[in-house]
């Protein structure tokens, strides 16, 4: 088996609660610098920034994921994860069609930029970003299992944007998430105590879900122990399968 330290939650400053400096150069740079070598760019419902992302993976041995962060109608956060190129430009498009539509006004949010691979600002969206889309839950699951993605209910441990406020403290019975995400603001061996529950149901999975550089290079990451970095061995490791596993790295402040 093969080691590759993965973070599957990366903002760049397309989302407008990004600091600047989140750029896709600096992103790859730190990433080589902490060792990542599997890494998803999770921008809230929009994907400007993947492609630009993957020229720059490919060229420092990195593998990219295609992601993206939903809200989905219920008002939480879920990464949703492909491998294909193709089926995720398919996602991203649906995900564009269902956004809100609602303008980023002056005081919500920065400048949503997309950049080019010197990280140059080529264009920005207009379009307020981190807000719920129209599309449910339960849809959002089908529709990426159905395209070959994988979906992960984000940082299930915070008291907003998470599938636990949503449904009062629960996760019904029928959402099948891939995995659930503990974020940096709790210690991974605390969540599997108080969540063991979940724990029985889901596999747990930590991501930096970083904002700002610092956040990336000291914040949680998932060990995977698997052949190669592909999506299908990402999910034999989360579920403990064909001798694949998962360890996990707190963060560091």
């Amino acid at each position: 088996m093969n080691e590759y330290i993965a973070d599957f939650h990366v903002h760049t400053a397309l989302s407008p609660c990004c600091n600047n400096l989140m750029t896709p150069k600096t992103i790859i740079e730190a990433a080589n610098t902490i060792g990542v070598k599997i890494i998803a760019i999770s921008d809230h419902n929009a994907g400007d920034n993947v492609l630009v992302m993957e020229r720059l993976a490919e060229a420092a041995g990195i593998k990219l994921f295609y992601s993206l962060e939903l809200h989905v109608l219920e008002s939480f956060h879920m990464l949703t994860l492909f491998e294909e190129r193709k089926c995720y430009m398919e996602w991203l498009g649906i995900v564009e069609q269902r956004r809100s539509k609602q303008p980023l006004e002056t005081g919500v949010g920065k400048a949503q930029r997309i950049f080019n691979e010197h990280d140059e600002i080529i264009s920005t969206v207009a379009e307020r970003l981190n807000v719920d889309s129209s599309i449910p839950v339960r849809e959002a699951i089908a529709t990426i299992h159905e395209l070959g993605g994988i979906c992960i209910a984000s940082h299930i441990d915070r008291a907003y944007d998470s599938v636990l406020r949503a449904f009062g403290g629960e996760i019904p019975e029928d959402l099948e998430f891939d995995a659930l995400e503990i974020s940096s603001e709790t210690f991974m061996p605390d969540a599997l105590i108080k969540y063991a529950g979940l724990r029985s149901r889901y596999p747990f999975v930590a991501n930096s879900d970083s904002h700002i550089p610092a956040e990336f290079i000291l914040g949680p990451k998932t060990v995977f122990h698997i052949n190669e970095p592909t999506l299908n061995e990402v999910l034999l490791a989360l579920n403990n399968r064909a001798g694949r596993k998962v360890e996990f790295k707190s963060r560091e402040w």
